[in-house]
């Protein structure tokens, strides 16, 4: 069997029974698991199926409102158990809502709940949705370094992202080499990233081969950014990703979606001027 769809709903609920451990273990050879449930069935049922040949897992996470107060312990519950699947290559992370708790905070997650997750290198995708994500440049940098097969990178969040910056993507540029897609979130003051940018290695290796061509990002710079800060941004992502053929914010934010328009035009300029200076070079090698 390859794909195993598990429903698991609160227990006071009879509208659908809990699968059994001696029926659930009969998937020894389950290769891709889709699970919807409550974060106390999610990991009952993480529990009960041998996970060893999982390659895919999906995890949509369902309204309770009890997971803000349990939701460190029930993510390192989870990521724990995951960590057993030696040959994953795809998870799914989705939340049906997010959802105030505590007085107005915001539930998220937290790159420091990921440690057991860090010996999957195979991992190939890692989506987040409707779950802000914590975490900051260094933190990504581990991350980064953890999964060196990554092609695909969505981690979108509007909340905690203050310790997060541009500069992050340079640890991807360096460890990931066969990363295509990222969408991320960034932290709001630009001076914080042009800063961090600046404090990067001054020996790097830089891919001029890079694959990565898509990249969504969410900022919230208040206004719109001068020339010479587009500039600094513009340059930086060409340096290290060369061939990107897109670069967009998913913010609905017209100030922030004017920013990222003028470093995507700044950036194909300098892309179309590198790559036509290496024809002319070529071609005057050639005569």
């Amino acid at each position: 069997m390859n794909v195993f769809y598990l429903m698991p709903v609160p227990d006071m609920d009879t509208r659908l029974p809990a699968p059994s451990p001696s029926s659930i273990r009969t998937y020894g050879r389950l290769r891709k698991l889709h699970i919807i449930g409550i974060p106390s069935s999610i990991t009952r049922v993480l529990d009960d199926i041998n996970l060893a040949s999982l390659t895919a897992l999906v995890i949509d996470e369902t309204l309770d409102n009890d997971t803000g107060e349990h939701a460190e312990s029930f993510w390192r519950r989870c990521f724990y158990q995951i960590s057993v699947c030696h040959v994953i290559e795809d998870i799914e992370i989705n939340q049906s809502t997010n959802r105030h708790w505590r007085h107005h905070e915001y539930y998220s997650l937290s790159t420091s709940w990921f440690v057991s997750l860090l010996n999957l290198k195979n991992m190939k995708s890692l989506a987040i949705n409707g779950l802000a994500l914590s975490g900051s440049d260094e933190d990504f940098h581990v991350l980064a370094g953890a999964f060196p097969k990554l092609k695909k990178l969505i981690v979108p969040s509007e909340y905690y992202s203050h310790g997060r910056t541009v500069a992050s993507l340079f640890y991807f540029a360096q460890k990931c080499p066969d990363l295509r897609e990222v969408k991320i979130c960034l932290a709001f003051d630009i001076h914080k990233n042009l800063d961090a940018i600046q404090k990067l290695p001054h020996t790097i290796r830089v891919n001029r081969r890079h694959p990565l061509e898509k990249l969504y990002i969410n900022s919230e710079f208040g206004e719109i950014l001068q020339p010479i800060h587009m500039v600094q941004v513009a340059q930086f992502l060409d340096l290290y990703f060369p061939n990107l053929s897109i670069l967009e914010t998913y913010d609905s934010n017209t100030t922030e979606t004017s920013n990222w328009t003028g470093i995507q035009q700044i950036r194909v300029a300098l892309q179309a001027s590198r790559i036509d200076g290496i024809r002319r070079a070529k071609s005057e090698k050639r005569n």
